[in-house]
């Protein structure tokens, strides 16, 4: 899809290595927010920040900076991953945007 300018995945480090190739290869800008260090490349970063920073900061940049309106979170089943999901939605509605 060419409207996606970037993603925004919580996996755990080994599911995020294997997905760094493919990352690469689209170039689309993507961040994990798992805390996997280590695990980058041109258009992989990782952020390894307390959740509610790294959430925070990442809605306030895509919404200020980038200026997106639509989202789409990636997460796993899991609790961890319905937490990311939570915090990322209630933060991108408090913005107003999203």
């Amino acid at each position: 899809d060419p409207t996606v300018v970037g993603a925004v995945a919580w996996l755990p480090p080994a599911a995020l290595q294997s997905l760094a190739p493919l990352v690469e290869s689209s170039e689309v800008a993507t961040v994990s927010v798992s805390g996997a260090a280590g695990v980058e490349g041109r258009y992989l970063r990782a952020w390894t920040m307390p959740r509610s920073q790294e959430v925070d900061g990442l809605v306030s940049y895509m919404l200020g900076t980038v200026r997106v309106s639509r989202f789409a979170v990636l997460y796993p089943e899991t609790e961890s991953g319905n937490d990311y999901l939570d915090r990322f939605s209630a933060a991108a509605r408090a913005g107003g945007e999203a």
